[in-house]
């Protein structure tokens, strides 16, 4: 049988190279920092950040053993607030990350989802710019959605690639001096994503909050496409005849509920852990928006059959605005597939803020700090992708089995399991760590008093 120091050893072996792995990736945020300290901080607060799943800086930073707790959270305060490096310069590693996995992908097209997002905190009332935000989940007890205390928060993050990749990520507040408005944010989001990427062609998409002139203007302007859902469906347009060689006048929803199908296909879709199978038809128009006629459109109109009974309808009927031309079904099933990866930065927010990091929780009071640690979360999150898409498939199994993988089709697998699996790792080098400079006091257990129960 296997001593304890044998199984130690193998532990340390699949910790010395996630440590190598991690070190490696990190190395464009930590050589921002000038200090060695602040370097070995940044590396031990993502590892932290990862072990424990919180944004607690205290106990993110209690993982590293040999010094007190209370050494260690002074270590992760004073990153947070170190003046030696810039938020701006922190915030932009996660963009050099970015350019650096499309260069790994070599993708010469990208599809960036532009998603704003609310983050919760119903008891932050005095907090610097806390605002009231409109949460739609969860709903209320009514399943509405319902109005609370947070913090608006958006990102842009490329969606076609094996990986996320973020071009724009901001925390920001509604009561603060230098926001502007939420639009503002999208357009930011835009121009540093083209930045980014001069020479690329880029796909903007968006839920129903793009569904605006001002939006279209601005993708039109930096030389990009856009795929939007049409939540505004009485918006008047113009749509072309082809019988009569003239564009006519019309609303979304007329259009929408006159359309010709051209085609049909079968798609799978994910809820709720499970995967089904549904029968998709298409059809579209070419249409444009009054006095814009140096701007073409298409609407797109999907609806998804054999549904369920409790489906909602725009789940079943779906309108999509694009500036891609769509003259056959190949080019309408590929607009509609590019707009479905979508729903990827909808997982991203939902391991960031839910059952992986839980980002809502995190524990520092100023807007400039909630930024830098909006930063450090993702680049947590960020490493763990890395690991499931560039590591042997032998050790990312390793990995998943450590951290809980039962082997069912249902399991929820795959960047859970892995973040678990690491997890598990650190807290075990943490433990034996703690063991070897604090040896158990063996000689006061030789002897227990008598058990009461006989």
């Amino acid at each position: 049988m296997e001593s304890i120091a044998q199984k130690a050893e193998g532990i340390q072996a699949a910790a010395h190279f996630t440590e190598e792995a991690l070190t490696t990736f990190l190395r464009p945020l930590w050589e921002l920092f000038p200090d060695k300290r602040l370097q070995r901080s940044v590396q031990a607060m993502v590892r932290g950040l990862i072990t424990t799943q919180t944004p607690h800086i205290s106990k993110a930073m209690a993982v590293e053993k040999g010094a007190t707790a209370w050494a260690l959270s002074k270590r992760g305060y004073r990153l947070i607030n170190t003046k030696r490096v810039t938020t701006w310069r922190l915030t932009k590693s996660l963009y050099r990350l970015a350019q650096q996995t499309v260069c790994e992908e070599g993708a010469d097209r990208l599809v960036v989802a532009i998603d704003p997002v609310q983050f919760e905190k119903p008891y932050a009332q005095r907090m610097e710019g806390v605002s009231r935000v409109h949460k739609s989940r969860p709903p209320d007890v009514n399943g509405r959605a319902r109005i609370t205390w947070g913090y608006p928060a958006i990102t842009a993050t490329i969606v076609n690639l094996s990986r996320p990749a973020t071009t724009y990520a901001h925390w920001f507040s509604y009561q603060s001096e230098t926001f502007i408005s939420q639009n503002r944010e999208i357009y930011r989001a835009l121009r540093m994503t083209r930045a980014l990427f001069p020479s690329h062609q880029l796909c903007f998409v968006m839920d129903g909050g793009g569904d605006d002139q001002k939006f279209f203007q601005w993708v039109h302007q930096m030389r990009g496409a856009f795929i939007v859902t049409a939540s505004h469906k009485n918006r008047q347009v113009e749509v072309w005849n082809d019988r009569l060689q003239r564009w006519e006048p019309m609303t979304i929803e007329e259009l929408m509920a006159l359309v010709l199908w051209q085609g049909q296909f079968r798609v799978r879709f994910h809820r709720a852990g499970r995967i089904k199978e549904h029968t998709v038809r298409l059809g579209w128009y070419r249409i444009r928006l009054p006095g814009e006629p140096e701007m073409p459109m298409w609407l797109l109109v999907a609806e998804k059959l054999d549904t369920e009974k409790n489906e909602e309808e725009e789940e079943r009927l779906l309108g999509l605005l694009t500036n891609i031309p769509i003259d056959n079904l190949a080019a309408a099933q590929q607009v509609y597939q590019d707009w479905r990866l979508r729903n990827r930065i909808e997982h991203g927010y939902r391991f960031d803020q839910e059952a992986g990091l839980d980002v809502e929780q995190l524990m520092v009071r100023s807007l400039e700090r909630m930024q830098r640690l909006f930063v450090f979360v993702l680049w947590a999150m960020h490493f763990v992708t890395h690991v499931l898409r560039v590591w042997p498939q032998e050790i990312v199994e390793w990995f998943q089995l450590l951290g809980g993988k039962l082997g069912h089709q249902q399991d929820r697998s795959g960047v859970y399991r892995l973040l678990w699996g690491l997890a598990s790792l650190w807290t075990a080098i943490s433990a034996l760590t703690f063991v070897e400079d604090h040896p158990f006091p063996h000689h006061s257990a030789t002897s227990f008093p008598p058990s009461t129960y006989g």
